[in-house]
């Protein structure tokens, strides 16, 4: 009976000896499976944030950012789901996991006290850098130093990082000559898949050191013909971007990868030096090409002016307008240090601080200051000092543990490490004179991210993960996941919509353009965006009926609650409650226009169309002086605005200022001739002071652009007849009387011109 026991008691223990063993092994094959999961997840995300184009969405960042959202949640639930099955979770330890930590919650906070937490939470529209994608790329550098513990896992993923910038260089290479690969419509800009040709060429900047790295560290003949073909193909493609920032980060990282092989780069000082002559006579070509040559765009960054008769250099060009932006973003740092104004809402706090210098600039009427084109600047204006604090903080501490990784690796390996810490340092530098985007932040982050885990892979500890835990991380997970894809469909779903939006619009097929706006708002109700182009199509169809104003209305009021820093909503709403006053009598809204105005240029002061506003009130209340005040204030901010003059000039002419009236209707023309009623008023003006050349040479301006009105010839064949030209007089009577062949003032003045001739 003992026997019999004891044989039972030792079958039950190697039962569950066997049963552990199979549970340990299966364990240990869902870990490796998992981990390569994981790898190739971030993989794809490095090969489609780069290639990856939706030619359906209005914002090319928007459909990338969610890409790489929705895989970093998988990667995320991969994870969990491996902690779950261990019960353990290994825990590198590195000088980045503390950085990494802060830096998640620098953000956080700084989000919490935004002056748009919604905008800040998920990005600028066409921006996408927001606390869900800062989030992002911290997780996927956090990701890479546990499974990027490899070199060979680096090295495929250099391999690949080259090929999609081949394919990436040969799209950006053949659309100025009119072959367009990405189908997105470039118009002959090298955009390649990226949708702005600085982020192709900041991306090129990036990726070619992988390309040259693959070149010097390749031993047969085709890998490094290949290597070579591809280091001039993206080499070739940064040329034709013309972009300065990535021309610098280009130099800045040569130098840096130059210096940290100096000893190997010499041994192979024939290849360096066929290759290096292959590149001059590739910029040479470029250079010489109109299409592809970068030399316009370099000596237009300064121009030579003169002053009190010496010549001095000054800043030209969009590099002028960079200097106003710096200054604009000081500002803002100034009046929001320790946490900023939260991510992505530089926009909204930028119209403040706005001086005439920039919006006088080239282009400065149109251009928003969303990014500071300076990454130090932009982080301490959204995140603070104490956000900038700790970005640099993770800069340095990932410096110097790259340097001491790099000392003690050995080649090849060391061709792989030098390459990321000049993308790194290239990406770094363009950055002070541009702004990184989704392809080339997600780079930069996993790239840090990978270095660190290959030079932490035998220092870690094991955290015993409680059973609750377990379950609950999972779950969690599945959660994020599912929010995070319902999010990223919603708001690509209503980007769609949008883009439809816009095109009806410009076909003038205004009441489907609306229907398409509407729905835009209904996937993705929080993107204040959207209201801008919306509210222009509303304010178009306001003049309909009375119900079709108060829709607008009502959008416009939506408009400034989403948000409530948009100076140009609050414009849009002064000249709604403006038109509720002057023309539907509604004296409620008389005080309700002013204060939209008013908060208009509180958030912009140096802005134009409040002060238009508030003048067409006055002149409805006829207090002309207080009209011509507004005007003129904003004829000051516009100088050259030429419907301001139109105003001016009929206000004045209105108060008996004739000749100031003249002068202010001259100068509209002059900045913008096709203002036919204002040519016409000129000529009704000169014939009544009886300059009667100038009145014909007014009035026959007015016909050239507006041939078909009857009036326009009427009065000039009345000019014809006071100065006794009488058979030019007939002509233009005749031509009205063509278009309106009953009018008996006309058919009077025709036969006047026949008795007297």
């Amino acid at each position: 009976m003992k026997k019999h026991k004891k044989l039972k008691q030792s079958h039950e223990h190697k039962t569950i000896s066997i049963k552990d063993t199979v549970f340990a092994k299966g364990t240990a094959l869902f870990a490796r499976v998992d981990e390569n999961l994981m790898r190739w997840m971030v993989l794809l995300i490095l090969i489609g944030t780069p290639l990856i184009i939706d030619s359906r969405l209005s914002s090319i960042e928007l459909g990338k950012a969610a890409l790489s959202w929705v895989f970093t949640c998988g990667c995320l639930f991969i994870w969990s789901i491996k902690i779950g099955i261990s019960g353990r979770m290994m825990v590198p330890r590195t000088s980045l996991n503390i950085p990494l930590l802060v830096f998640l919650f620098s953000c956080i906070l700084s989000t919490c006290f935004s002056i748009l937490p919604y905008m800040s939470m998920v990005g600028e529209y066409k921006r996408s850098e927001g606390l869900l994608t800062l989030i992002n790329y911290a997780t996927l550098c956090y990701l890479c130093i546990n499974f990027i513990n490899e070199t060979i896992y680096m090295k495929k993923g250099a391999i690949i990082l080259v090929v999609v910038g081949v394919i990436a260089a040969v799209c950006g290479i053949l659309q100025p000559f009119g072959i367009d690969l990405s189908r997105w419509g470039s118009g002959g800009v090298p955009i390649s898949f990226f949708g702005n040709q600085n982020y192709a060429g900041g991306y090129m900047a990036m990726v070619i050191f992988f390309a040259v790295g693959l070149f010097l560290s390749s031993n047969t003949k085709w890998h490094i013909i290949l290597a070579g073909i591809g280091s001039l193909l993206i080499y070739a493609c940064l040329i034709i971007t013309k972009n300065r920032g990535g021309f610098l980060g280009l130099l800045v990282g040569l130098i840096i990868f130059a210096v940290l092989n100096r000893v190997e780069i010499w041994k192979k000082r024939k290849m360096v030096a066929i290759a290096g002559l292959i590149i001059i006579l590739t910029t040479a070509g470029l250079c010489l090409h109109e299409k592809t040559s970068p030399l316009p765009k370099l000596t237009g960054t300064i121009q030579i002016v003169k002053s009190q008769g010496k010549e001095k250099i000054e800043a030209a060009g969009t590099f002028a307008n960079r200097i106003q932006i710096w200054k604009t973003t000081l500002h803002i740092i100034m009046d929001n240090p320790i946490l900023g104004i939260g991510p992505d809402a530089l926009r909204m706090a930028a119209t403040r601080y706005e001086t005439l210098e920039f919006i006088h600039a080239e282009g400065g009427y149109n251009v928003l200051i969303d990014k500071a084109h300076n990454e130090m600047l932009d982080i301490a204006a959204t995140r603070g000092l104490i956000g900038l604090a700790v970005y640099l903080w993770i800069l340095i501490s990932f410096f110097i543990f790259a340097g001491r990784l790099w000392k003690r690796m050995k080649y090849p390996d060391k061709w792989l490490v030098s390459a990321s810490i000049a993308a790194i340092v290239s990406y770094l530098i363009q950055n002070e004179v541009g702004f990184g985007v989704v392809p080339t932040s997600t780079l930069f982050w996993v790239l840090i991210g990978s270095i660190v885990g290959i030079g932490a892979k035998h220092v870690a500890h094991t955290l015993s993960i409680n059973p609750l835990v377990r379950i609950i991380l999972p779950i969690a997970a599945i959660i994020l996941c599912v929010v995070i894809i319902r999010y990223s469909f919603l708001a690509c779903k209503a980007d769609v919509y949008y883009k439809n939006a816009l095109a009806l619009s410009q076909q003038q097929d205004l009441d489907q353009a609306i229907y398409m706006y509407e729905k835009a708002l209904e996937y993705n109700p929080g993107e204040e965006f959207y209201y801008g182009e919306m509210l222009a199509v509303y304010s178009t169809i306001s003049d309909r009926s009375k119900e079709s104003f108060d829709k607008f209305l009502k959008r416009a009021e939506d408009a400034v609650r989403i948000n409530p820093h948009h100076a140009y909503y609050y414009n849009i709403l002064s000249s709604a409650y403006g038109k509720a006053f002057v023309s539907y009598g509604d004296t409620s809204a008389r005080g309700k226009a002013i204060d939209a105005c008013n908060r208009a240029l509180e958030l912009k002061p140096l802005f134009g169309d409040p002060h238009n506003n508030l003048a067409a009130i006055y002149v409805h209340e006829q207090k002309y002086k207080e009209a011509m005040d507004e005007i003129s204030r904003a004829i000051k901010i516009y100088p050259k605005h030429a419907e301001y003059h139109r105003i001016s000039g009929e206000l004045q002419v209105q108060q008996g200022l004739k000749i100031k009236g003249i002068a202010s209707l001259e100068k509209a023309v002059l900045y913008d001739p096709s203002m036919v009623n204002v040519w016409a008023s000129l000529g009704r003006l000169y014939f009544e002071a009886g300059s009667l050349s100038k009145a014909g040479k007014m009035m026959q301006q007015a016909i050239l652009l507006n041939p078909n009105n009857p009036r326009y010839h009427g009065e000039l064949g009345s000019v014809y007849f006071k100065q006794g030209m009488l058979d030019k007089a007939a002509c233009e009577f005749n031509a009205a009387l063509k278009i309106i062949p009953n009018d008996a003032y006309f058919r009077q003045m025709l036969g006047l011109c026949h008795q007297r001739n």
